[in-house]
């Protein structure tokens, strides 16, 4: 993609009361971010769902000043972005429902591959739930696994810091923007992680940690990762939301179990007796995956198998069906969904694990043919 199209869509996304999935419906609609741009306010307040102060904001935002001083941000801020239409945007994340079409990112997103767990639970926590969340954030880590979190008070920040104590690396999703770090306690940790591996944000640079920023936070926390672990969470509570976005991804969820009276028990208990795998070390979510660990001590090495990438997931069966629907003439997703039964979420999944281990490729308009062919 272009540097032109890439300021554009950044541009967009600057456009409060936009969001994700009316910018994928521009985009949609004109065939790039440059062509909406372009368009008059006049000619976008036409279309349905944008009155007239919105298509101003969104005519006049290319060039504005508030752009100008996201540019000088970005170089303040050792930050860069990428944009759903390059092809550094994480795979995992680019297949949900509504993925953001710009990503802030302070750090590297490489501790994403081969692949991640997240890791969230409820601010409040136990002395217990912090213990078990560094324990096996630190065990993950030392097995070469990246650790996923928001980076928010209690279990996400004993994720964090088990995963670092571990020699490893971790990324911290935020519901800010990346100039605006919260919880402020959590701003030399946050530095920590943009040295180790990332800190990453939909929202633009300045953008204040509003209440509703961290639902939306949480699709990408589950959006970017293999499997979800909830270490405590109560029976309403944000994490048990990200653990339901993760099931509507196609993602494997575990829980882990806390003692039977506790109230920030509840929901992950809940979890387990609604069919979660029981996570009480890091060796429960290799086993559960069928993906074998790399020896502690071992952790700048790739993941046992991570050349070859022939482990057998979860699920086996329906991947073999898909791999089977491949050949030399390109088939679109909707497609293989009908004649493999599949969800697209988990059919996204098993695609992109085809991907990875050679055995398919996306030759593009969400097109698959199968290589080798």
């Amino acid at each position: 993609m272009s540097r032109h199209e890439q300021d554009c869509l950044t541009a967009l996304n600057l456009v409060d009361g936009l969001g994700a999935v009316r910018i994928a419906a521009l985009v949609e609609r004109y065939g790039s971010p440059s062509r909406v741009c372009r368009a008059s306010a006049a000619e976008l307040s036409a279309i349905g769902g944008i009155g007239g102060v919105l298509a101003a904001r969104i005519a006049g935002v290319l060039g504005s000043r508030e752009w100008e001083q996201e540019q000088r941000r970005l170089s303040q801020n050792s930050a860069r972005v990428i944009t759903l239409l390059d092809e550094e945007y994480p795979e995992l994340l680019r297949h949900i429902y509504d993925p953001p079409p710009v990503l802030y990112v302070r750090g590297s997103l490489s501790c994403l591959q081969p692949w991640a767990a997240a890791m969230v639970g409820c601010r409040r926590a136990s002395h217990y739930g912090l213990r078990q969340a560094a324990r096996i954030a630190q065990e993950l880590a030392q097995r070469g696994i990246g650790v996923i979190s928001g980076l928010a008070r209690g279990i996400d920040t004993a994720a964090h810091q088990g995963a670092l104590s571990g020699g490893g690396n971790t990324v911290a999703v935020l519901g800010s923007g990346l100039a605006a770090v919260y919880p402020p306690e959590n701003k030399r940790l946050a530095d920590r992680i943009a040295d180790r591996g990332a800190l990453v944000s939909e929202f633009p640079l300045a953008y204040p940690p509003r209440p509703g920023n961290f639902p939306r936070r949480n699709r990408i926390i589950s959006g970017l990762s293999t499997a979800v672990v909830v270490v405590e969470a109560a029976q309403r509570s944000g994490s048990l939301i990200t653990a339901q976005l993760a099931l509507e991804q196609g993602k494997e969820i575990f829980a882990v179990p806390g003692a039977a009276q506790s109230v920030t028990a509840r929901g992950t208990h809940q979890l387990l007796k609604d069919g979660a795998a029981l996570a009480e070390s890091a060796a429960d979510i290799f086993r559960e995956l069928n993906r074998a660990p790399v020896d502690a001590g071992a952790r700048d090495a790739p993941p046992a198998g991570a050349g070859e990438r022939t482990r057998t997931l979860p699920g086996g069966c329906a991947r073999a069906q898909v791999l089977s629907l491949l050949g030399i003439e390109p088939l679109h997703v909707d497609i293989l969904a009908q004649q493999s039964g599949l969800a697209g979420p988990l059919l996204f999944r098993y695609l992109l694990e085809l991907q990875l281990e050679g055995l398919a490729k996306d030759v593009g308009g969400k097109r698959f043919v199968r290589s080798g062919v």
